[in-house]
């Protein structure tokens, strides 16, 4: 048996030459490997959260109203599918010049000790490339209070996303 001449080889090989032909297929499946790692870590994910504490201060204008509207707060590296579901509630804080409570709250004076329930709405998403990027809220107590009142809410954004490594 004979070996091929170099005009058989390149012929064989789509007048390339071996070398050429090879070194493209190495590129294609390192190209392959690359899109299947970004694809892998790019998958959807039913149970992606976002949470968040707003502290509020409600102060002239929103005492008056008892709304505050935050900033916007950033989902980071998670891109939901469409709109989240939201979840809030609040935290109470102690206010100043009023006296300090004790751990196991035991001089608890609801005279002394304000509190007021607060709850977030979103007004607002930002949208980046057809996904919600970032939420907008008011922050909302649920009657009247004095100016300067503040308040810790929780807020929790969850559905199906992607997750950005």
């Amino acid at each position: 048996m004979r070996m091929p001449t170099q005009i058989e080889l390149e012929q064989t090989f789509g007048g390339a030459g071996p070398a050429a032909r090879t070194r493209s297929i190495h590129q294609d499946l390192r190209e392959e490997e690359a899109r299947g790692r970004l694809m892998r870590s790019a998958q959807v994910d039913d149970n992606c959260r976002v949470s968040t504490t707003i502290t509020a201060t409600f102060s002239g204008d929103a005492a008056a109203t008892g709304r505050y509207l935050t900033g916007w707060i950033e989902f980071g590296r998670i891109r939901f599918l469409g709109v989240p579901d939201f979840t809030t509630g609040s935290t109470r804080l102690a206010q100043e010049g009023e006296p300090t409570l004790n751990p196991d709250l035991s001089n608890f004076n609801p005279t002394q000790h304000f509190v007021m329930p607060c709850v977030a709405q979103v007004a607002g998403y930002r949208w980046e490339k057809g996904f919600p990027v970032a939420a907008k809220c008011f922050i909302v107590a649920l009657g009247p209070v004095p100016d300067g009142f503040r308040a810790a809410v929780s807020a929790v954004w969850s559905g199906p996303g992607v997750r950005m490594e």
